[in-house]
């Protein structure tokens, strides 16, 4: 299986520090998943 990378663009950066701290860790464990599964099956 190909694994993927995700990388950010400084405006995601910028967009991601204006989220709650409380959201971050599942917007990032939804991103890492994406890496291994680039098109999840719930979509």
């Amino acid at each position: 299986m190909t694994v993927y990378s995700v990388e950010f663009k400084s405006d995601v950066e910028k967009d991601l520090r204006k989220i709650d701290t409380i959201h971050i860790e599942s917007i990032f464990t939804r991103i890492e998943q994406l890496s291994s599964e680039p098109i999840p099956h719930e979509s």
